[in-house]
């Protein structure tokens, strides 16, 4: 492989390992930031907004490349999707306090 392939399999992998964190988030880090009462609800979402993204991503950057014709457009509705996941995070410093109410 030369040229853009090695970036090409590289980002591939940086998705494949985003892939696994975002499932052990679902998973794991619903039950230490959520109520009894509001974990059942969050993980439900959670589980949805992911496969939902997991379909519109990939099928976002085929349209991009099949309306484009640059096979290097491929990633970039991944990384944009992944500059609004930073944006996110840094913006939700009270998500967690009003998820878990008053204790």
């Amino acid at each position: 492989m030369t040229g853009s392939g090695w970036f090409t399999l590289i980002a591939a992998f940086a998705l494949g390992i985003a892939t696994c964190v975002q499932l052990i988030q679902v998973v794991g880090l619903v039950p230490q930031i959520a109520t009894v009462e509001t974990a059942p609800s969050l993980s439900a979402g959670l589980f949805a907004v992911g496969y939902l993204l997991g379909f519109v991503i990939p099928l976002a950057g085929g349209l991009l490349v099949d309306g484009m014709g640059n096979p290097g457009l491929v990633l970039v509705p991944a990384l944009v999707l992944a500059a609004l996941g930073i944006l996110a995070a840094h913006a939700s410093k009270n998500m967690v306090s009003s998820l878990r109410g008053a204790e």
